[in-house]
C-alpha cells in the first residue's frame, strides 16, 4: 500500500483552513519543531485510515484541540466549525481510492469513512462514485459496509482466525493488530516490539502479527490443530454417550461387557470384549445363556405337544422343585442384601477415611512449606519452632511412640499420598461392585416373582384337575419373552460396540495427524524464513550501532518470534532508568520491524514476494532517548535504500538544523518542511 497524498479541512467563520501535502513511494521526513504539527498530521493519517486505537483512544479523541475545536494563526484564536481528514491511497495493483472521515460536522458522525474511487487529492479530481463505510462498530471488519472489511480487500488480504485468551473460540487477526506493526506512535511506540497493539482478548497477538507479516504456514497448522483438537472433543462425547448407552442396556438385561475401555483409545480391539449374563452364583457368556434359554423352550415345546392330560404325580414332583428353586433364589436375594449393605458401611468407612487421610496431607503440606520457607529465610521454623507461638513443630505430624521411628515431613507426604490412591483404588472398586450388585439384585427379583407366578398357575391345575399343559404355557411365554429382550439387548449392544470401533479408528486418525504436524507448528518453510529473519535482524541492529550484547548471539525464538539471547527475552535485559541501554533497544525495535518487511519481501528470484507486509512503516520520533545522530542517519539510509518500501517519518531533530543536516548527511529522501504552524489557509 502506498499513501499519496494528505488534507486536512477546517471549515472556521474566516474561511477554509488546513494542511495538504503528498509523499514520495520512498523515505518521507516530516520535520518540524515539537509544536508545529507533526503528531497533527501523523495522527491524521492514523484517524483517516481508521486505526487510532493504536494511539490509544477512538474518535476524535485522538487528535488534538487544533483539528476539532480552535487554532491560533497570526496571533489569534478561529474557531472551527466542521473538519475533516482526506488520506488518498494506492494498492499493489495501482487501484487508487481517497478515503475521507470527518472529525467533527452537524450531519456526518465521525464514525463514517467515505471511500472514493480515483487520485482525488493528487488529480485533483471532482469525487464521482463514493461508497460509504463504517468503523468502531459491529462489523466493521468482517460486513461489506465496513471500513476495515474494505481495507482487508483493498490491501489482497485474507486475515486469519487466532484464538482467544481466555477461551478455546476463535477471532479474526483483526487489521488494527497488524497494523500496530507498521504504525510506532511517540509516546508509547517505543517501549517494546509491538508496543501499542490494541486489545482485543486475542492469545499471543503480538506472536500473530509476526506470523502473519512473515505468512508463515504456521496458521495453516494451526487452524489443522484446532480443527483435531475439535474433532477429538467430539470424538470423545461420543465414545462417552456410547458407553451410557451400553450401560443402560447391560443394567436393564443384567449383562456386563469385560475388558471395555472406559475412555477413548486408539487401539480399541473388539475380539477381546466379552458379553456376558451376571447372576449371584456364576456369570457366563450372553450367548451360552441364550443357547441355554433356547434349549429349555425346545423342551417346552416338546412337553406342549405330549401332554394333553392331567398328570398329578408330575405336577406335584414340579411343584417340589420351583419351591426349592424360589427357596434358593430368596436365600442368595437375602445373601446379596447382606453382601449389599456391607459394601455400603465399608464404603462410608474408606470416604471418611479418604477425608480424614487428605485433611492429614494437607496440614503436612503447609507444615513442610513452612519449613521451607523458614529455611530459606533464616526464621525460626528453621530450627522446628512454630514462628507464631514459639511451640517446638516436630518433622512429622503424625504422633509415633519412638522418636527415633519419626517419618520426616517429606516421607509423610509420600506416605499419606500413597494412601490417598490406595483408599481412592478401594472406594472406586466398592462403588463398581454396589453397581454390579444392583443389577443381580433386579435379575434375581425379576426370576423369583417369574417362578412364583409359575408355581402358582400349577397350585391352581392340581385343584382344578387340569394338565400340565397350561403351566407350559406360562412358561413358554416367560421364555420368549426373556429371549426377546436379550435378542434385542444384544443386537443394541453389538451396534454400540461397532460404533466404538469406528470412533477408535478415527481416534487413531487424529492422534496420527496430530504426530505429523511439525514442531511449534512451524514448517520447513517457516523455519527458514525465521532464519531469514534472524539475518536481517542481526544485520540491521549491528548497522544502527547496538551494542549492549554480541548481536551475533541473539537469536529469534520460535515460539514468540521475539529477539532472545540464551534463554533471556532480549527486551527484559534493557535496563529503561539507563540512556544508553534504552536508545540501544530502541535501536532493537527498529531493526525488528525492518526485518519484518525485509524477510516479507525476501525472495531468491526477485519477483514473488513471501511474506504480507504493506511495504509501508510510519515512525513517530524513532530518535528516542538521546539516539545519536549516527544511529539515525543508519536508519534513514537503510529506510531510503529499501527500494519496496514507503517509510514516513515525523521528526524534530532536536529542532537542530546541525543535528538534522547531520543524520540525513547522504540520504535521499522527500522534506515535508513544516513553517511554526502547519494549519494555514487553503485555496477552497
Amino acid at each position: 500500500m502506498r499513501i499519496c497524498a494528505l488534507k486536512i479541512k477546517l471549515d472556521t467563520p474566516e474561511g477554509l483552513f488546513g494542511f495538504e501535502t503528498t509523499f514520495s513511494e520512498h523515505l518521507n521526513i516530516i520535520r518540524g519543531n515539537n509544536s508545529s504539527g507533526k503528531s497533527t498530521i501523523y495522527n491524521s493519517i492514523i484517524y483517516c485510515l481508521g486505526m487510532e486505537e493504536i494511539i490509544g483512544s477512538k474518535g476524535p479523541k485522538s487528535l488534538p484541540y487544533a483539528l476539532k475545536e480552535h487554532f491560533n494563526y497570526n496571533g489569534r484564536e478561529i474557531k472551527i466549525e466542521s473538519s475533516k481528514v482526506m488520506l488518498e491511497i494506492k494498492n499493489h495493483e495501482g487501484k487508487t481510492v481517497t478515503i475521507s472521515r470527518v472529525i467533527i460536522d452537524k450531519v456526518k458522525s465521525n464514525k463514517l469513512i467515505e471511500v472514493i474511487d480515483g487520485p482525488i487529492l493528487t488529480q485533483k479530481l471532482t469525487p464521482t462514485e463514493v461508497r460509504p463505510t463504517y468503523v468502531h462498530d459491529s462489523g466493521g471488519a468482517s460486513k461489506e459496509e465496513g471500513f476495515h472489511f474494505f481495507l482487508e480487500k483493498f490491501l489482497n488480504y485474507n486475515l486469519p482466525t487466532v484464538p482467544l485468551s481466555n477461551s478455546t473460540a476463535q477471532t479474526k487477526l483483526y487489521l488494527q493488530t497488524v497494523f500496530a506493526a507498521l504504525i510506532i506512535e511517540q509516546k508509547r511506540g517505543w517501549s517494546d516490539y509491538l508496543a501499542n497493539i490494541p486489545y482485543y482478548g486475542i492469545r499471543d497477538a503480538k506472536t500473530h502479527v509476526a506470523e502473519f507479516l512473515l505468512n508463515l504456514n504456521v496458521f495453516e497448522n494451526n487452524i489443522l490443530l484446532d480443527s483435531l483438537n475439535k474433532e477429538s472433543i467430539k470424538l470423545h462425547q461420543e465414545w462417552d454417550f456410547k458407553l451410557r448407552e451400553i450401560e443402560r442396556v447391560s443394567s436393564e438385561n443384567s449383562v456386563f461387557i469385560s475388558n471395555l475401555p472406559t475412555k477413548l483409545v486408539s487401539d480399541f480391539d473388539r475380539d477381546k470384549l466379552s458379553i456376558n449374563k451376571k447372576t449371584f452364583t456364576q456369570s457366563i457368556t450372553l450367548e451360552e445363556y441364550i443357547k441355554e434359554l433356547q434349549s429349555e423352550r425346545a423342551k417346552l415345546d416338546h412337553l406342549e405337544t405330549s401332554k394333553a392330560s392331567s398328570d398329578t404325580e408330575q405336577q406335584l414332583s414340579e411343584l417340589d422343585k420351583l419351591t426349592a428353586d424360589i427357596e434358593k433364589l430368596s436365600n442368595s436375594y437375602e445373601l446379596l442384601i447382606s453382601r449389599e449393605n456391607l459394601s455400603i458401611s465399608s464404603l462410608k468407612e474408606y470416604e471418611h477415611f479418604i477425608l480424614e487421610i487428605r485433611e492429614d496431607l494437607e496440614r503436612n503440606k503447609a507444615a513442610f512449606k513452612l519449613k521451607s520457607l523458614g529455611a530459606e529465610l533464616n526464621i525460626r521454623t528453621a530450627s522446628d519452632f512454630c514462628p507464631t507461638c514459639s511451640s517446638p513443630i516436630s518433622d512429622s505430624l503424625a504422633q509415633q511412640l519412638t522418636k527415633a521411628n519419626e517419618m520426616s515431613l517429606e516421607e509423610n507426604i509420600n506416605y499419606l499420598n500413597k494412601q490417598s490412591e490406595m483408599i481412592t483404588r478401594q472406594i472406586r472398586g466398592l462403588r463398581s461392585e454396589l453397581k454390579d450388585i444392583e443389577s443381580i439384585k433386579s435379575d434375581l427379583s425379576k426370576r423369583i416373582d417369574e417362578k412364583r407366578r409359575l408355581l402358582s398357575t400349577i397350585k391352581k391345575a392340581v385343584i382344578l384337575g387340569e394338565g400340565n399343559v397350561k403351566a407350559i404355557y406360562m412358561r413358554q411365554i416367560q421364555v420368549e419373552d426373556e429371549l426377546k429382550k436379550l435378542d434385542s439387548a444384544a443386537l443394541e449392544l453389538e451396534a454400540a460396540i461397532e460404533s466404538l470401533s469406528n470412533l477408535s479408528k478415527d481416534f487413531s486418525t487424529n492422534q496420527k495427524a496430530r504426530k505429523e504436524l511439525p514442531e511449534n507448528l512451524l514448517s520447513d518453510e517457516d523455519s527458514k524464513k525465521i532464519s531469514v529473519f534472524q539475518s536481517f535482524f542481526r544485520a540491521n541492529a549491528s548497522a544502527f550501532g547496538y551494542s549492549s550484547a554480541d548481536i551475533n548471539l541473539v537469536e529469534i525464538n520460535k515460539g514468540s518470534l521475539t529477539p532472545y539471547l540464551f534463554s533471556t527475552e532480549l527486551r527484559e535485559m534493557a535496563d529503561i532508568k539507563s540512556d544508553s541501554s534504552a536508545s540501544d533497544f530502541v535501536r532493537l525495535i527498529w531493526s525488528y520491524l525492518i526485518a519484518l518487511y525485509q524477510t516479507s519481501t525476501f525472495s531468491l528470484n526477485q519477483k514473488t514476494f513471501i511474506g504480507n507486509h504493506p511495504k509501508f512503516i510510519l515512525f513517530d520520533e524513532p530518535g528516542q532517548h538521546s539516539m545519536g545522530e549516527e544511529s539515525q542517519r543508519a536508519l534513514f539510509n537503510l529506510l531510503g535504500s529499501e527500494k519496496g518500501l514507503q517509510s514516513i517519518v515525523a521528526a524534530s531533530f532536536d529542532e537542530s538544523d546541525a543535528v538534522f543536516n547531520e543524520a540525513t548527511h547522504g540520504v535521499k529522501f522527500n522534506l515535508i518542511s513544516l513553517d511554526i504552524k502547519c494549519i494555514k489557509p487553503l485555496q477552497s
